[in-house]
């Protein structure tokens, strides 16, 4: 009996010495499924820790928790202690936004999909990326006030490709070197990661051209200065060269479309 009382008196302040710290973050939620009878699994992209996911222990019956703050595309308050494996336990969450008027349309829906299969692509479990998760903020913000989907998505591919280390050079050609001056066309080469002047490449539909305002306009995308302090847009022509620039890009640097894209107008 003393062996068992000892053991008893040694196991609970190892419990408490091993249990990990709770961390409390505004979060994206990505993905919600089933996990057991009353739990939900959330894949969710924190401030603090970047993606993670998380089991959520009687998400589908707790009112006081996690009160409508669960759901795909919202952003949450969120309360998570972190394990020694893949999973995290959420231990409460506070909506603070739901994006509501992005729910209300086809398109805006849509579009947020495609950014957060994007993010997911582009930053892998457990990287903390404070400026990506600011960004992707931002850019669900800038859905949610109504601005034109196509714009959005386009600078939002820019800033994250960017941020995921994957920024298209657009100084100087690829193939001579010579420094672009802002004049003139010039060819994007996917393979390169970067521009060619004319001289040294043609557009083609493999090898995209842009104009010098499109290149401008992808540079402050790049930057993410395009949907904080938007410098003058694109015309529709120059944003859908840009666009087409950057499913090039997309497909050559990470082997695929994001299987979201099919359902974007």
């Amino acid at each position: 009996m003393p062996f068992a009382s000892q053991a008893k008196g040694f196991f609970l302040p190892f419990l408490l010495v091993n249990r990990m710290p709770i961390s409390r973050s505004n979060s994206i939620v990505m993905r919600v499924s089933e996990f057991g009878e009353t739990d939900l699994l959330v894949s969710f992209f924190s401030r603090e820790h970047g993606r993670l996911k998380g089991v959520a222990k009687a998400g589908r019956k707790s009112v006081k928790r996690f009160a409508n703050s669960l759901d795909i595309l919202c952003l949450t308050d969120m309360e998570y202690e972190q394990g020694r494996g893949d999973l995290c336990f959420l231990h409460s969450g506070r909506l603070v936004d739901n994006f509501g008027r992005i729910r209300q349309s086809y398109e805006g829906l849509a579009t947020a999909s495609y950014l957060l299969e994007l993010t997911e692509i582009l930053f892998p479990l457990d990287l903390k990326a404070e400026r990506m998760f600011d960004f992707l903020e931002n850019a669900l913000r800038s859905l949610d006030s109504g601005m034109d989907e196509f714009m959005v998505k386009t600078a939002f591919e820019a800033g994250a490709m960017s941020l995921g280390g994957f920024a298209l050079g657009l100084n100087r050609c690829c193939r001579c070197g010579r420094a672009y001056a802002g004049k003139g066309r010039a060819v994007v080469i996917p393979a390169k990661g970067a521009i060619a002047c004319l001289k040294c490449e043609k557009e083609s539909l493999e090898s995209p051209g842009l104009s010098p305002q499109g290149i401008a306009s992808l540079k402050a995308m790049q930057l993410l200065k395009f949907l904080t302090l938007p410098p003058p847009s694109p015309s529709a022509q120059e944003l859908k060269e840009i666009g087409a620039v950057l499913a090039r890009h997309i497909d050559y640097r990470l082997g695929r479309r994001p299987r979201s894209a099919r359902f974007l107008l």
